[in-house]
């Protein structure tokens, strides 16, 4: 079991949700880097010659990852499960269609509303590294995994922020980035 990261350098989920809720509306204009390693995490699936049924999109924000994912497995059910509701209903607003395989699940990572082994594929681009229990949300992946089944995700190491936290730290005694 890795170390527990001390809560004076963790966010709370509520201000992590409070945070992408506001800016839920203007996301998908600044969130360039964040699609750039979505779209290299999607480069994963021609080698890995999959057909997942049922996929979660975990931490799936406005949706980016989803609708690619959809362009990839078309009869793929896909979980869309994010921490802020905001996130989700931009999300729902492109995954149009009376027929849409596309379901919305907003929810903590820690607790992943899904019955046991019922997904093929869960699928987390930048998401991990707002989760202050990472053995927890680890449990929950793969509690809902299917046997077999894959986790294919991205994250941010430790050091990625660390002069951010640093400089932060000098200014004052809030958290302004994950540990």
């Amino acid at each position: 079991m890795a170390d527990a990261v001390p809560h004076d350098y963790l966010i709370s989920s509520d201000s992590i949700r409070h945070a992408f809720n506001v800016s839920a509306e203007r996301y998908d204009e600044f969130s360039f880097l964040q699609q750039t390693i979505t779209d290299r995490l999607l480069e994963s699936f021609d080698q890995l010659k999959i057909k997942p049924g049922t996929i979660l999109d975990l931490g799936s924000g406005t949706g980016y990852g989803s609708q690619q994912l959809k362009q990839h497995f078309k009869n793929a059910h896909r979980y869309q499960c994010d921490l802020s509701d905001e996130m989700l209903k931009r999300s729902r607003k492109k995954a149009t269609g009376f027929f849409s395989k596309d379901h919305f699940l907003c929810a903590n990572a820690n607790q992943i509303p899904l019955a046991d082994d019922a997904c093929d594929l869960v699928f987390s681009s930048l998401m991990l590294q707002w989760c202050g229990d990472l053995d927890s949300v680890f449990a929950e992946i793969k509690r809902v995994l299917k046997p077999g089944g894959i986790f294919l995700f991205t994250s941010f190491g430790p050091d990625t922020l660390k002069e951010l936290r640093q400089s932060w730290g000098k200014a004052d005694k809030y958290v302004h980035a994950n540990a």
